[in-house]
């Protein structure tokens, strides 16, 4: 389990779960794909299966950066701040996750994973972090992630890059504790 102050993240059994205290999500993988996503409230009683017709899915990006992007859950009312979604690279040892306009204006608080899904020998991809941690301490990184992996995330500059042959995703879930930190 990774953990930060208002959100946390899990991984057993193929199922992906995100936390926080009004929200869970629980996304089924299967086969290096995502094969469902379910969500619920502090009010529900039981999960429910999130429609694909509902997702939002923008290309982004063009030659080694041009990226798939799918947003499970996005913005509904002022109470629920869980973010879900995944970003696919659309070409082998590809890059992606440039900062959001907002994640320039560097602010403590704000607090995201991405869970990785790697595919072709070595499985690995290098995570930069070049920003601040959810507590404002600064980052100047980079680290190797493999497949089916955990990684917090900073607010600043963040780019994911497979290493050679490697095609990557990654399921992202973040806060987004203020209207300003929507990426959609």
């Amino acid at each position: 389990m990774l953990k930060l102050p208002n959100i946390s993240a899990n991984y057993r059994k193929s199922v992906y779960s995100v936390k926080t205290k009004y929200e869970e999500a629980k996304i089924k993988i299967k086969n290096g794909q995502i094969s469902s996503v379910h969500y619920r409230t502090d009010s529900d009683k039981e999960f429910y299966k999130l429609s694909k017709k509902n997702f939002k899915i923008r290309i982004i990006g063009k030659d080694n950066y041009k990226r798939k992007v799918i947003h499970f859950l996005y913005p509904k009312n002022n109470k629920y701040k869980l973010r879900l979604g995944i970003t696919q690279h659309l070409k082998l040892s590809s890059w992606s996750s440039l900062p959001h306009k907002f994640e320039t204006k560097l602010e403590r608080g704000f607090e995201e994973f991405f869970f990785y899904l790697l595919k072709n020998s070595p499985n690995s991809a290098v995570q930069i972090g070049q920003g601040v941690w959810h507590n404002f301490k600064k980052v100047d990184k980079s680290w190797i992630v493999k497949n089916k992996t955990f990684s917090v995330i900073p607010m600043g500059y963040h780019p994911v890059v497979g290493l050679p042959n490697v095609k990557v995703s990654y399921i992202w879930a973040y806060l987004a504790k203020f209207k300003r930190w929507e990426k959609i």
